[in-house]
């Protein structure tokens, strides 16, 4: 009798002792399913104890999102009484939650349910590359809708069939993928009948179209497309051709451009000699001058002849602060790979800058033995240059000037509103409100007194919209507070408005500025938290105010959603261009950095005139 009830005791012990010792989770449950073991890999993995995890402690671990489903399914599987699965995130020991895949399966004496074992396997990184074969799939479909080439894929054994075709076919051929799948010969229809024996051939013969070949298609517009093919024939696994999967290009324009390069050898050297830009050829040992062509006449004064005769004309004709460059060219030619500006000296005196772009040439052993390279008379466009900067710096100081002139517009109506009209609104409101007096005294009927009452109310509402214009146009504090309180209060008017948290941090020291100075500041200041309201879904903004003896730093931060870099850097925007211009105007510098789905800063340095430096002590 002791020994069978012994029995139990040692399966169990020495299950536990196997189950301890697997790499994988496992646990078992009594049969209403409340789970009564987890072995030392479950408890390891989710860092917590048998008392924890036991009866239904383990779904605490679930992920919320996971935990009625799973339950859910558990409580189903327990009361089949089969075996059943659950796959579920379960909360790690580190925090992360991990997919797992639960299985369970009866346990079963003399007949009778007696409970459930599990098993419980990570399977984080198997759903990590199910996720991504299903992105992948997901991109390639995307990627063969959208490509400019045409992607295929025909079926030849047990009959010719078109099972897939990319819509690019339509620009090729002129035809609908639908088309070509209801009308397998439809391909072979529209290929050139000169190219129709390739086409068959790649059907029979598959392999001996290992490398790419060209195909004629015949357009319904009349045109005749070019295509160059690439296939690949699919074997069975019996060695028996039963698909050709392939890509075509439309090669129309380069087969075009081949057949104008061919013309075109022939009418090189004519170019050449006739070309406005300076072509030469100079070969390094012994150094000499191979071709120069007969635009060095018009350059730089002097023909090829001389060139040829005259080895180092060209030294002699270069500027002696430019000459660096011919002996760069020859010791170094991959320094100066980019094009290079160069004066020469014209045979009757001029100086004329030629953009160079020069081209190594190597021999077989890397060793280099000639300089091929273009120049072009860049003279005129450099003086070009020159006036287009001078231009935009004139266009600059005319906006600012019509800037300052808008400044100062702006100021004037701001005052007047506030002076002139304020003041005749408050003026209507006393007479208004001494006639209703007068006419209460007199006991004129309730109804009139109402209205006198409500057009003093209305007066009211037009004195604050008047007072509302007024510090739109030019906020008071600006001339009379000072910048940095014109800032506080535009912060503390931006949180009021919108709830956004917005506060003034830094030393708050702000060095005396001009008034284009102090206009241009806060105008960037005001257009950068215009932007946050628009664009950046912020709930927080810091504006930093550091002053230092030789600059100052303006500093607008959000913790909003950002923006790309290209976007930060993009010219086009006509609210960042306008920070930038005002920055410009006032001499200072703008920067900005963002950082997508965290935050966006403008900071706007103005340097001050150099000051009087202490000296260190030793």
């Amino acid at each position: 009798m002791t020994s069978s009830r012994a029995k139990p005791l040692v399966r169990a012990l020495a299950f536990t002792t196997v189950a301890d010792s697997a790499p994988g989770m496992m646990w078992l449950a009594e049969p209403h399913g409340g789970r009564t073991f987890f072995n030392t890999t479950w408890l390891t993995f989710t860092g917590r104890t048998v008392a924890e995890e036991s009866g239904v402690g383990w779904a605490l671990g679930v992920h919320v999102d996971d935990r009625a489903r799973c339950l859910a399914e558990y409580e189903r599987g327990v009361r089949s009484g089969d075996r059943f699965q659950l796959e579920y995130r379960l909360r790690h020991a580190d925090g992360d939650f991990r997919h797992v895949l639960d299985r369970a399966a009866p346990r079963v004496e003399k007949g009778a349910l007696v409970g459930f074992i599990g098993s419980c396997l990570d399977i984080q990184d198997r759903k990590g590359a199910e996720l991504a074969l299903r992105a992948s799939e997901t991109h390639f479909r995307l990627l063969a809708e959208n490509a400019l080439d045409v992607i295929y894929r025909y079926r030849v054994h047990p009959a010719f069939s078109t099972e897939y075709i990319s819509p690019a076919a339509a620009a090729i051929c002129g035809r609908k993928p639908e088309e070509f799948l209801a009308n397998p010969d439809l391909g072979f229809q529209l290929v050139h009948p000169d190219d129709r024996t390739v086409a068959m051939a790649m059907r029979v013969h598959p392999r001996d179209f290992e490398d790419s070949y060209r195909l004629r298609w015949l357009h319904p517009d009349g045109r005749v497309v070019w295509a160059e093919h690439r296939d690949r024939p699919v074997f069975d696994a019996e060695g028996r051709l039963v698909a050709i999967e392939g890509i075509g290009r439309d090669i129309t324009d380069r087969v075009a451009a081949e057949q104008r390069l061919a013309e075109s050898e022939s009418l090189f050297r004519l170019l050449a000699e006739n070309a406005s830009d300076m072509i030469y050829r100079y070969a390094l040992s012994p150094p000499r001058c191979e071709y120069m062509s007969p635009a060095s006449t018009r350059i730089t004064g002097y023909a090829p002849q001389e060139f040829y005769a005259d080895q180092d004309l060209p030294w002699r004709l270069l500027h002696p602060d430019d000459r660096w460059a011919l002996s760069r060219g020859r010791e170094a030619p991959h320094e100066v790979a980019d094009a290079i500006v160069v004066r020469w000296h014209h045979r009757e005196g001029a100086t004329i800058y030629v953009e160079h772009k020069n081209t190594p040439v190597y021999n077989n052993d890397g060793e280099l033995v000639a300089i091929e390279g273009i120049g072009r008379d860049v003279t005129h466009r450099r003086a070009i240059d020159i006036q287009l900067r001078e231009s935009e710096s004139q266009l600059r100081r005319l906006a600012a000037s019509v800037e300052q002139a808008r400044e100062n517009e702006r100021t004037l109506i701001a005052r007047e509103l506030h002076d002139e009209l304020g003041q005749s609104l408050t003026a209507i409101k006393l007479e208004l409100a001494r006639t209703a007096q007068a006419l209460v005294r007199q006991r004129l009927a309730p109804e009139a007194i109402d209205s006198l009452q409500s057009i003093v109310g209305g007066i009211d509402v037009a004195t604050e919209t008047v007072r509302q214009l007024a510090t739109s146009l030019r906020p008071p504090a600006l001339d009379h507070l000072g910048l940095v309180a014109a800032i506080e209060l535009e912060a503390a008017a931006l949180t009021r408005r919108t709830g956004i948290r917005c506060r003034v941090a830094g030393n708050r020291q702000m060095p005396p500025l001009d008034p284009a100075q102090t206009t241009g500041t806060f105008r960037i200041v005001q257009e950068a938290l215009t932007n946050v309201v628009r664009h950046a879904s912020a709930s927080a903004v810091t504006i930093s105010i550091v002053g230092r003896a030789e600059s100052t730093l303006v500093k607008i931060q959000d913790n909003g959603r950002g923006m790309t870099p290209d976007r930060a850097a993009d010219r086009a925007s006509l609210g960042l261009l306008g920070m930038r211009e005002r920055a410009d105007m006032i001499g200072g510098t703008l920067s900005i950095t963002s950082t997508p789905g965290k935050s966006t800063s403008v900071s706007l340095v103005l340097h001050h005139p150099a000051a009087p430096r202490r000296k260190r002590r030793s």
